[in-house]
This record gives C-alpha cells, sequence and structure tokens, in this order.
C-alpha cells in the first residue's frame, strides 16, 4: 500500500482551490501594453515595440535605468497568465541579478490581485494554476543543465562567460524553440552578446537605448545630470551610453589593432633571391 504525504495533498489542495478561483479572476489585456497600463505603467515607445514584437530572439543595448528589466518583467508575466503551461527563466550571471526583473514581475502579478491563482509563490520561483512557471537562477552551466523553457531571459548578459550560454542557456529553448531576450549594458567587445550584437544575423531583433534616447530621462535631466557628475567619463560613456570598451586586462586596445592591421594592409610582401642564403 502507497501513503500520499501531506504536503503532496496540501499540494493537490491548494491546486484545486485556484481552479475554483480561476473562473473568477479578472480578466487580462491581450495587449501586453494595455496590460503594463493595468498595473500603471505607460511604456515609452520602444518598451511598447518589445512588448508587442513576435519576434523569436531579441536582444537590448540599454543604458543603466532605462527599464528593460521591467520590459523583461511585463512580457514574461503577460505570457504566463495568457498562455497555460508557458516556462520563463529569468537567468544572469548571480542569482540576486536574476532575482531582479522576477521579482518585479511578481510584484505586478501581486499588483494585479494574482489574477491567475499561485500553487506555489517564493522568492525564486512562481507557479501558477495554468500551469505556467517563472524562475530566477543563476547562469552557471553545472546548475542550469537540464531546465527548459519558452522563455529565456538573460539580464546583464554582456557578463555571463561563453560556456554557460552556449552550454546550458541556450540549450533550455532547443526543444521548445522558445523565445531568447538577451539584453544587457556592454562591457566587453567580446564573447556571446558582444558578437551578437555586432553580428548582421537578421533573426535578431536590435534594440538600442541609452539615458539620453529615454523619455523618462529627457523628462527629468536633472537626474541625468548628478550622474554625469558623479562617475568618469568612461563610466558613464558605457553603462549609460552603450559604449563599448577595450577589455580592463588587455594589453593593446581595440583602436590599437584595427590601425595596426590597416597599416599592414599597405605593407609589401617581403621577397629574397634565390641566393639570399
Amino acid at each position: 500500500m502507497s501513503f500520499v504525504s501531506v504536503d503532496a495533498l496540501e499540494r493537490e489542495l491548494r491546486r484545486l482551490e485556484s481552479r475554483q478561483q480561476m473562473s473568477r479572476r479578472r480578466d487580462i489585456p491581450d495587449d501586453p501594453v494595455e496590460f503594463a497600463r493595468s498595473v500603471d505603467l505607460d511604456p515609452e515607445a520602444w518598451q511598447a515595440e518589445i512588448l508587442r514584437s513576435h519576434h523569436k530572439q531579441h536582444i537590448i543595448l540599454a543604458g543603466r535605468r532605462c527599464g528593460k528589466s521591467t520590459t523583461a518583467a511585463l512580457l514574461a508575466l503577460h505570457r504566463a497568465l495568457t498562455i497555460p503551461n508557458f516556462k520563463v527563466i529569468f537567468t544572469a550571471l548571480t542569482l540576486e541579478q536574476a532575482q531582479i526583473p522576477y521579482l518585479t514581475a511578481i510584484g505586478f502579478y501581486r499588483s494585479l490581485g494574482r489574477p491567475v491563482p499561485a500553487i506555489s509563490e517564493r522568492r525564486t520561483g512562481l507557479e501558477l494554476a495554468n500551469q505556467s512557471t517563472l524562475l530566477a537562477m543563476a547562469a552557471v552551466e553545472r546548475t542550469r543543465r537540464g531546465h527548459g523553457c519558452d522563455f529565456l531571459v538573460c539580464d546583464e548578459a554582456s557578463r555571463v562567460d561563453d560556456p554557460s550560454y552556449y552550454g546550458a542557456l541556450l540549450p533550455s529553448i532547443t526543444r521548445s524553440l522558445g523565445f531568447v531576450m538577451l539584453m544587457s549594458t556592454p562591457f566587453s567587445r567580446h564573447g556571446f552578446f558582444a558578437e551578437t550584437w555586432h553580428s548582421e544575423d537578421d533573426a535578431w531583433q536590435k534594440t538600442k537605448i541609452t539615458v539620453e534616447d529615454s523619455e523618462y530621462f529627457q523628462e527629468h535631466p536633472e537626474g541625468l545630470e548628478a550622474i554625469r557628475k558623479s562617475v568618469p567619463d568612461w563610466y558613464y560613456e558605457r553603462e549609460y551610453l552603450c559604449q563599448f570598451q577595450d577589455d580592463e586586462a588587455a594589453v593593446f586596445s581595440h583602436s590599437d589593432i584595427e590601425a595596426a592591421l590597416r597599416a599592414g594592409e599597405d605593407l609589401e610582401a617581403i621577397t629574397f633571391e634565390e641566393d639570399t642564403w
């Protein structure tokens, strides 16, 4: 004779209660932009374009505080609420970073009054009664293997190493042929994020938003000026104006290498007479 654990019984009870509550849930707008407005957010033009996009692969190069995490959170939550059995994974170099868009999504979910009841609600995972889930986890290859999803959101992707991305993150959406969103401030000129951004692959929809392009900072220039005065120029250019810079450990700068290559194009090959030696 087999016995059912108390935890399993409680979980099944919550699932049954959630299904009953779903019949009384509030309507969720089909339009993701209207969904954003339902949580008192009026998306900027670039955010609205992403929210309504059906591209499978999206890469966002964004300055600090421009709203990339908010955009990803809104889009992921909307799909999880409106598409049954939809799996979302938020990932980043660290769990704490991955939790930023995840907890933003949870905040929206709660402010809406939990329109689809939760079976389980934790600081790293949400399981809904419609079988959709949202998870937050670090982009570490040894811990990410085996997880599948329909929507992969990689925050601060420029800081994630290539083995983790190619070995653990991309395989998570291989079977579902799901959506991928890479978003980050720039960092190194090398690695999958920089290479994806600079590639001419039409499969990727690319969005660049600097603080000077942001409608919010255009309306609040005092905040932008305070930032500019408080950080070094190189840091402001990288983190807020989205300029890729040389690796800190590099011996030669990217511009020096390019200059050397250009100079080499004008050099003539050295030839030797047969009896030179």
